[in-house]
């Protein structure tokens, strides 16, 4: 028995060691493993860039097929505008608009944190970078590709965007209603186009600049006309009635169209989209007929001689030069503009270019120093209270009213203008007939005629700020 007893024994001696061993190997791997996703976290944050970039947004655009829809809205961007593009797409939301955004910028003006906060706040946005593409198909030179990375991208985003009804948009309008109202305007309906005026500017500059051409001293606008490569396009010159009456041909505007909101369907067409492609890759090298972007659209369409409409109402709502000084209670907006229909009453604003409503200081870079984190929230908390765009500069945050036509302070009458802002510049809804008033122009109470720079206003209070 002792000596069964003794043989079983032997193994149990001699795995006691072999246990301790394997005891301190598992707790060696343990504590290399553990001492491994500590340094992993260190470097979490370049991690998750690299996931971010390369994985993440690829995985999120992998299954984005857009490719059936016909109809949107584009918005030209670069990062330090995400702040106000991504407050925008929460309005356009919360105003009703269920339409794809297309978000188009140049050659990687936007990082991947933008894509990323995009991405997060609405499913049905798609980014397109326009330049990478126009310079891949040949059609720019890598040269130019800086020269887009501004307000000169918007006609460039229409002739690329496979989307056939559009409506191009300023990230930094602020609307008053759900822009797809657009697409049932008669306007529209009949030409494929709704346009609107910008303010008249009574300087010789731009389309009422005058230089030498063809030896002859004559206006921008008259050299355009003149000097057009129609036969290109299988055109000749035909300067239409309605150019010929405009401000700008008879030398009374150097601007004629606001391009914050232009509305085409390309299908109508494609001759006015291709010759607006050949104004901004060419004519506007050769002569400085437009302040950016904003004359192309409705010169591209005369160009080609196809019929364009622009809205019954000439703008309204401007901020007097030194307003945020003297009035730092108030914003009048940069432009606004009624909804284009001619019989509606009571005539309704359809958007305000505010930007002074998302930063109201002077500094050019306040945008961008807003964090993305404040961005979302203030933008969703906007959205969750029945307000539009709560974008908020450092110190002087605003808000405004979805819907309405003005704010807690302030309101539009669009027979008689602005009823309270004294130091904005006013004018009610006004045609250019003259029916009620010329356009641009009116006649006051004593008979005197004079020039309307913009008019009306569409002020916000001060009301929060970030905590």
């Amino acid at each position: 028995m002792s000596r069964h007893g003794t043989e079983r024994s032997l193994p149990r001696s001699r795995a006691m060691p072999l246990m301790m061993m394997c005891i301190v190997c598992l707790f060696v791997v343990y504590i290399y493993v553990l001492n491994s996703s500590i340094a992993a976290m260190k470097d979490g944050s370049d991690v998750y860039r690299t996931i971010s970039q390369d994985q993440w947004i690829y995985q999120v655009e992998r299954y984005k097929d857009f490719s059936s829809i016909r109809r949107g809205i584009i918005v030209c961007v670069f990062d330090a505008m995400i702040p106000m593009a991504a407050s925008l797409v929460l309005e356009l939301r919360a105003l009703g608009n269920t339409e794809l955004i297309q978000m188009y910028h140049c050659n990687g003006e936007l990082s991947a944190a933008s894509y990323r906060i995009l991405y997060m706040i609405d499913a049905h946005l798609e980014i397109v970078d326009v330049c990478k593409d126009f310079v891949a198909s040949g059609r720019l030179s890598t040269s130019k590709v800086s020269d887009f990375r501004s307000f000169w991208l918007k006609p460039l985003a229409l002739v690329h965007t496979r989307l056939v009804e559009v409506i191009l948009l300023d990230a930094d309008d602020l609307l008053f209603h759900d822009p797809s109202q657009l697409w049932q305007v008669p306007g529209y309906k009949k030409t494929g186009t709704i346009f609107f005026f910008d303010r008249e500017v009574a300087k010789a500059e731009y389309l009422n600049s005058r230089s030498i051409h063809r030896f002859q001293r004559m206006q921008n606008l008259h050299a355009l006309i003149e000097t057009f490569d129609y036969a290109r396009f299988g055109l000749v010159k035909q300067p239409s009635e309605y150019l010929q009456s405009t401000l700008a041909w008879n030398g009374h505007s150097a601007h004629e169209q606001d391009s914050s909101i232009v509305v085409i369907n390309k299908a109508i067409a494609p001759l006015a989209i291709d010759v607006l492609l050949h104004l901004v890759l060419v004519t506007r090298y050769q002569l400085e007929f437009s302040y950016g972007d904003k004359e192309l659209f409705w010169l591209a369409f005369e160009l080609a001689h196809v019929p364009y409409s622009f809205s019954p109402w000439a703008n309204t709502a401007a901020a007097m030069p030194g307003d945020m000084a003297q009035h730092p209670d108030t914003i009048c907006g940069g432009l606004a503009q009624w909804m284009p229909l001619a019989d509606a009453k009571p005539r309704r604003p359809l958007d305000a270019r505010c930007r002074r409503a998302y930063t109201p200081t002077p500094r050019r870079d306040s945008v961008a120093r807003i964090a993305p984190a404040q961005t979302i929230q203030a933008a969703n908390d906007s959205r969750r209270q029945g307000q539009s765009r709560r974008i908020l500069a450092p110190g002087m945050p605003v808000q405004t009213r979805i819907g309405s036509h003005a704010t807690a302070r302030c309101s539009i009458d669009p027979e008689e203008g602005s009823q309270c802002c004294s130091h904005c510049l006013v004018a009610p809804a006004r045609t250019r007939s003259g029916q009620k008033i010329g356009h641009r122009s009116t006649t006051t109470t004593t008979g005197q005629r004079r020039q309307w720079r913009s008019g009306g206003c569409v002020p916000a209070p001060i009301s929060a700020r970030f905590p």
